[in-house]
């Protein structure tokens, strides 16, 4: 009983903790916003609506707000998962696995995400538009923000942080609650399924390491590919000539101008290496995430992940973990970003 009863308090503690820095963060960076557009000219704020954005995440949400989530979790007892030593060929197999978590999962956000915005009445392309901003950005920033700065503050704030003061009360409640917060973490339907996944597997792999370093050498390597590898290979698709080709082609659907033919098998001339490129690109990302997510059910069957379980941790433990005032906080806050990031986007 007077295991629960701390269980309680020490979920309670960090999800109030958590939902400060998801909130906290979230209104700076709105407040900022604001100000930043209405200060300046609508022609700098076009400019530098980029790195500005970039900035505000520095700046409030992974640095003001990240330092109030440790002030607020310092005084807790916590108990880092014993170390043991993964050698290149299992971290090289995480990362397999960490493909096909990306595929699968980033699969089932893009419908998910399309389905919502189509019920909100938000164009596809006003989505992408949005979703790719860091696309315009440069790659220093990519890098040092998103390669970097993000894997770093997530994997403490949802994996150690929470691991070391919750998985002494039953590991599949600490790793069922890191995946579900740091999947609404994300704000949008276009990263959760895959944030679910990957936040529950890098939640065992840290149990199983205790090496925090672990963790954030995976999601670096998953956001250095996602945010700069892949991007640097969308370019070779050069996506302006294809939406011009697009135009030119629904023009000449509708004129059959002889002149505009020719500059359209001019223009598909000139992309299609770039295309080709792309394309075999795509296939084997697309392959190496059929064989990581294929990896990855094979384990599963084979009962590779095998938890430590507390007293009533399936059930009772999991349901102590997640209905608690601190995780209702918590929610209640996620799903608030939620709502405001289609909101916003419904807006324009």
């Amino acid at each position: 009983m007077e295991d629960r009863i701390n269980m309680r308090i020490s979920y309670q503690r960090y999800a109030f903790a958590a939902a400060a820095f998801l909130a906290g963060g979230t209104i700076l960076k709105l407040l900022s916003s604001f100000a930043f557009r209405k200060l300046l000219s609508p022609e700098t704020v076009e400019q530098w609506k980029v790195p500005f954005s970039f900035l505000n995440d520095m700046i409030f949400l992974y640095g003001i707000a990240f330092g109030l989530f440790l002030l607020m979790n310092r005084n807790m007892d916590k108990q880092v998962p014993e170390q043991h030593k993964i050698g290149i060929g299992k971290f090289l197999l995480s990362v397999l696995i960490l493909f096909g978590i990306n595929g699968f999962g980033s699969l089932i956000g893009s419908v998910a995400n399309r389905t919502v915005m189509k019920m909100t009445g938000v164009s596809a392309a006003t989505g992408e538009m949005v979703q790719n901003l860091s696309f315009d950005s440069s790659v220093l920033l990519r890098i040092l923000v998103l390669g970097l700065l993000v894997p770093i503050v997530e994997e403490i704030v949802f994996r150690k942080v929470l691991i070391d003061r919750t998985a002494k009360y039953g590991e599949w409640a600490a790793i069922l609650t890191s995946a579900i917060m740091y999947a609404l973490f994300q704000g949008s339907f276009s990263l959760f399924f895959y944030a679910l996944i990957m936040g529950g597997f890098l939640a065992f792999i840290y149990l199983r390491t205790g090496k925090v370093w672990v963790v954030i050498a995976l999601h670096m390597i998953m956001n250095l590919f996602n945010y700069v590898l892949s991007f640097f290979m969308a370019g070779f698709s050069n996506k302006e000539n294809l939406a011009l080709l697009e135009e030119m082609t629904e023009e000449y659907a509708k004129t059959g101008d002889a002149a505009l033919k020719q500059q359209m098998e001019a223009l598909s001339a000139q992309i299609k290496p770039q295309l080709m490129t792309y394309t075999v690109w795509m296939y084997v990302v697309g392959g190496i995430c059929l064989a990581g997510m294929i990896v990855f059910i094979i384990l599963l069957f084979r009962k590779k992940f095998r938890l430590e379980y507390a007293e009533h941790d399936v059930f009772q433990g999991s349901r102590v973990a997640l209905i608690n005032p601190g995780m209702s906080v918590y929610f209640f806050v996620a799903v608030a970003v939620f709502v405001l990031y289609y909101v916003r986007l419904s807006l324009g």
